[in-house]
């Protein structure tokens, strides 16, 4: 199996720790690939948010970064050249969108293959059970579900507690939640090591627990 960096989200500062963490976990002779999906390219250009990832990138040795727009014709001996795959923030259902059942399959088999998948914020969201935790569409939509079935929310904070309660008790769901500058790092079923000073929570039928802490 793969290696999952998951992000609940920030800006570069908040995220330099988990950035920090990501690039020492990958293997610098591959290059990284970058989806950019999630954004709108006419608020921001996808080659802007290119050149953003490579300042954040590069610095910390990872220098080759390949950015991928379109994904319905690629393959999985495609994928398998990368270190990584980087799914980077924004609208989750758009980037969900452009997943097609071609692509959802592919980006699995490059997981179980032994692939990292880094998910900051809707790049996080997208790959756990449901991506509807907050109601944001008609009916739950489905997510990856490689995230050993929970579903994530990002940008965690203390008012969250009750729509997320509600959604887990309703849907009968279990929720990560992961507050900005925190991420999670899985690299086996439900074995996982926080990245960042903050808790996270996961919500249950049993209310919320705090995550504990993996020995790195």
């Amino acid at each position: 199996m793969g290696k999952l960096l998951l992000s609940g989200g920030g800006d570069a500062i908040q995220s330099s720790e988990i950035n920090a963490f990501f690039a020492s976990i990958n293997n610098k002779a591959k290059p990284l690939l970058y989806i950019p999906l999630a954004g709108d390219p006419e608020n921001r250009s996808y080659e802007s948010c290119l050149n953003y990832v490579k300042k954040v990138f590069n610095p910390l040795g990872i220098d080759r970064i390949t950015m991928w727009t379109e994904l319905d014709n690629k393959t999985l001996e495609q994928l398998l050249n990368f270190s990584a795959v980087y799914l980077s923030g924004g609208s989750t259902v758009k980037l969900l969108s452009h997943f097609g059942v071609h692509f959802r399959r592919i980006l699995k088999e490059y997981f179980v293959n032994g692939g990292i998948i880094y998910g900051q914020s809707a790049g996080a969201i997208v790959l756990g059970k449901t991506i509807n935790v907050f109601d944001q569409a008609e009916n739950d939509l489905d997510g990856l579900n490689i995230v050993s079935d929970y579903s994530l929310s990002c940008h965690y904070q203390k008012e969250h507690h009750s729509l997320i309660s509600r959604y887990v008790q309703r849907n009968n769901q279990k929720v990560i939640a992961l507050p900005e500058g925190t991420a999670l790092y899985q690299t086996r079923e439900e074995m996982f090591q926080i990245v960042g000073n903050d808790p996270v929570f996961v919500f249950d039928q049993n209310g919320k627990q705090e995550l504990s802490h993996v020995a790195k």
